[in-house]
């Protein structure tokens, strides 16, 4: 029986909520690259627009695992948000596709994020060769990231917080 029936492929692509990709997109000052991915899927149907219809057929006559991507790039002007949002929303809606967005922010640091995760990079000045100095440059870093709204903290459980404070008690 397991020679007739294979065991199935199955992939997983995490899909960002229409809410989350708008919050993200609007954190950005200047959107300089967009790219989908088209995955294959696994053997179900997906009511696609025309574009992402004729995009997949493309890619399944190119071998039913191959991938498609469609790359929007601007370095001068940047891409317009409304549609990089309209784009992604309708991309991630599919099941099917991988999103890349990277830009800046209104400071000039660098955004970047796909359906798994969204990201924040700040360039430092200079950073100490002191370990201690270093660590506490950052931290402050981090809390303004954190005191702005810029990245959220997320939710720690009190016994993993614990754990942590029990850790350190070690040390002292």
């Amino acid at each position: 029986m397991k020679e007739d029936t294979p065991s199935p492929l199955l992939r997983i692509t995490p899909l960002p909520d229409k809410e989350s990709l708008e919050d993200f997109i609007g954190r950005f000052e200047k959107i300089n690259k967009l790219s989908i991915k088209l995955l294959p899927t696994n053997r179900e149907e997906i009511d696609n627009d025309d574009f992402w219809a004729a995009l997949d057929k493309g890619r399944e006559n190119m071998g039913e695992d191959s991938t498609a991507k469609v790359e929007f790039t601007s370095n001068k002007t940047g891409l317009d948000n409304a549609q990089v949002l309209s784009k992604s929303t309708t991309a991630t809606a599919l099941g099917n596709s991988s999103v890349d967005i990277k830009g800046t922010d209104e400071h000039g640091d660098s955004l970047k994020g796909n359906n798994d995760n969204f990201s924040l990079s700040i360039e430092v000045d200079e950073l100490s060769r002191d370990v201690t100095k270093a660590a506490e440059i950052q931290f402050k870093l981090f809390n303004g990231l954190a005191g702005s709204g810029a990245i959220t903290m997320p939710a720690v459980a009190n016994a993993a917080v614990d754990a942590v404070k029990k850790i350190f008690r070690r040390f002292k």
